[in-house]
């Protein structure tokens, strides 16, 4: 885990701009004015370019589409910037097998970009709860078998990583965990509507 920290090149005290803790995973850049940071960071889940000032204050989103970017490094002039932008997307796939094990089909369930993973059949094995980073930040998702109704369960935006869900007895609620403010926490959410509610939140 990581911040981005400045200090004078003669030496002396560090001075902290970044109080995410989360994964920084290439190095920063700065702006060709001096006044300002654009660094990749985790902070949304999912590594992107963020701009923060050398006074500190809220870090902002450097527009970009919702895929892990790396490496920025701003031109001479101050007007362009450059950096890596890993493409990728995984879905979920679901097979009828028979008594005896074997399966001749399979029907992909998710037909989106971004990364679709870790997916939990419903107990009556109708819907399937699952991760996807499709709209920028990983969340929580769950439709039908076939990968229609589907609907977005929550809405963190800015968890460092949200953990996979897995259904109750009664196929009524979800739990799952997520990191925020630098602590995880167990969430429980109702599958219809609803908000998460925290079972465990300590450091």
């Amino acid at each position: 885990m990581a911040d981005i920290f400045i200090t004078p090149s003669t030496g002396g005290l560090a001075h902290r701009l970044t109080f995410d803790n989360t994964v920084i995973p290439s190095s920063p850049s700065w702006t060709r004015d001096g006044q300002s940071i654009v660094f990749s960071s985790t902070r949304t889940s999912i590594p992107t370019l963020w701009r923060v000032s050398i006074t500190g204050g809220t870090p902002a989103q450097v527009p970009q589409d919702g895929v892990v970017t790396l490496h920025p490094s701003i031109a001479p002039n101050g007007y362009r910037l450059a950096y890596d932008q890993i493409m990728g997307h995984s879905s979920i796939w679901a097979m009828e097998i028979d008594k005896f094990g074997r399966s001749d089909s399979r029907t992909r369930v998710t037909a989106s970009g971004g990364y679709n993973w870790a997916p939990e059949l419903s107990p009556n094995g109708e819907r399937v709860a699952f991760l996807s980073d499709r709209l920028g930040s990983m969340e929580v998702w769950a439709c039908k078998r076939d990968g229609s109704d589907l609907i977005k369960l929550t809405n963190f935006g800015a968890a460092t990583s949200t953990g996979p869900p897995r259904w109750s007895p009664d196929g009524q609620r979800i739990v799952f965990d997520s990191s925020l403010g630098g602590h995880n926490a167990i969430f429980v959410m109702k599958t219809d509507a609803g908000v998460p509610r925290p079972l465990v939140r300590d450091a």
